[in-house]
């Protein structure tokens, strides 16, 4: 199928309440795009489009590393379409799910629970997800849909973490007031991050930016916790909403003594029900979560004792997913609030400290010699035989990842387990992303 320059796949590589996203090749420029249609459903109302094409217009000034950039937006034969960034690697749902699944799955680990990722992992993605929003917030635009589904992670040169934020106010424009709790809740899970005063505005006044500052602590709970503040995964929405409106946040407190130390207060904030005592912007949000890098996890979690070469690849395509161009290489930047002002071409011109993904630091203990040890090898490569096998099964029997077949490129992104044996001789399982 060709649309003006450029070659779509046949098949979509993502279907959303909008529409659907096909990966695209522009036959002059010989580089990827990703292609979103408007469904032909959401087509037909006049205000629908008019707002579509004026948020993509909004949207393709936002020129930011951190976020997914709009490079065009047309009508073909009565069909409307918005030419985006094509992205290679995976959203944050999908790696908060594989974790999830993991959890699930007492055979593999019967004792794992508490934090999910790696504090200094959550930091990372929520402290670029922040700069993004503080960016976008500085020149007005809200996002109004933030979670782990619009949250792409992909991979820099240097095989450092990068976040992608896409779809910036999008979701506002394909649902009405009456019908947005039912579309977007669930289908997509959003009544889990919408904050009070997006779900009663008549009671909590109208939203403004600091609803993507409720979003992001949810999000971050659900980084450490793999669950919500508010419910957990099998919560019926009006059980959800009803816990917010009465601000009951029965897991906020169950997980209180596991949470890595000041991320009970840190979430806390971000997640007050009035908007007038959470973080007030972005970088308030990110300043507050820099000093908690490094903090202790529970110690209900196995961390590996060392692991090498970690980094974040994909084994499939994924909405707007596909290839950064070589010669496209986004910088870092960290804003700062003498930038509230600042153009936007000048925020490319800063650079932004970030961190190595999963850096476990503890030092090797040596294993006690005796009698015992030969029994706990063998054991050891026994039990590490059994999790193999098992990973095994659920990753290719199940299809929990789907292998990209369109296109190989030098820079194929995978998931995979680190399996430890640690100088307590338990067998520790946790899901990294590895090149």
């Amino acid at each position: 199928m060709k649309i003006r320059d450029y070659e779509l796949c046949n098949e979509p590589i993502g279907v959303g309440g909008m529409g659907c996203v096909y990966k695209a090749h522009h036959v002059n420029l010989g580089v990827y795009r990703a292609i979103k249609e408007l469904k032909t459903d959401t087509s037909a109302s006049a205000e629908v489009v008019r707002r579509f094409l004026q948020e993509a217009r909004i949207q393709v000034q936002l020129k930011h590393p951190n976020i997914v950039e709009v490079f065009d937006c047309f009508e073909e034969e009565g069909k409307f379409y918005i030419v985006m960034e094509f992205i290679e690697g995976i959203t944050l749902k999908t790696l908060i799910e594989a974790y999830y699944k993991l959890k699930s799955n007492k055979n593999i680990r019967p004792d794992f629970d508490g934090v999910v990722l790696d504090t200094n992992t959550c930091v990372e993605i929520i402290s670029q997800s922040l700069d993004a929003l503080y960016y976008a917030h500085t020149h007005n635009p809200i996002h109004r849909d933030i979670k782990p589904a619009n949250i792409l992670l992909t991979m820099e040169a240097n095989d450092s973490l990068h976040i992608k934020l896409a779809d910036f106010g999008i979701a506002k424009y394909f649902q009405s007031d009456e019908d947005k709790l039912t579309k977007t809740g669930m289908a997509l899970g959003t009544v889990h991050y919408m904050a009070p005063e997006q779900i009663a505005p008549e009671e909590f006044g109208t939203f403004d930016h600091r609803a993507d500052i409720y979003a992001m602590g949810i999000m971050l709970f659900e980084l450490l916790t793999g669950t919500y503040p508010f419910g957990d995964r099998n919560t019926s929405e009006i059980k959800v909403l009803t816990n917010k409106m009465a601000d009951i946040m029965p897991n906020l407190i169950k997980y209180r003594d596991i949470l890595p130390e000041g991320y009970y207060d840190c979430i806390g904030k971000a997640i007050k029900q009035s908007p007038n005592e959470r973080f007030q912007d972005a970088l308030e949000f990110k300043e507050a979560i820099l000093p908690l890098r490094h903090a202790s996890c529970s110690p209900t979690v196995d961390v590996p004792a060392e692991h090498t070469n970690t980094g974040y690849i994909n084994t499939h395509e994924i909405t707007p997913g596909g290839l950064i161009p070589e010669d496209v290489t986004p910088k870092d930047v960290t804003p700062t609030r003498d930038d509230l002002g600042a153009e936007i071409s000048s925020v490319d011109n800063s650079a932004i400290n970030r961190a190595d993904i999963v850096t476990p630091d503890s030092p090797e203990q040596p294993i006690r010699q005796g009698s015992n040890v030969k029994i706990y090898v063998v054991l050891a490569v026994v039990l590490v035989c059994i999790a193999v096998a098992a990973l095994w099964w659920i990753v290719y029997r199940q299809d929990i990842y789907k292998e990209a077949s369109e296109k190989k490129t030098d820079k194929h992104l995978t998931i995979i387990a680190v399996l430890t044996i640690e100088p307590t001789h338990k067998l520790s399982f946790q899901l990294l992303l590895s090149k």
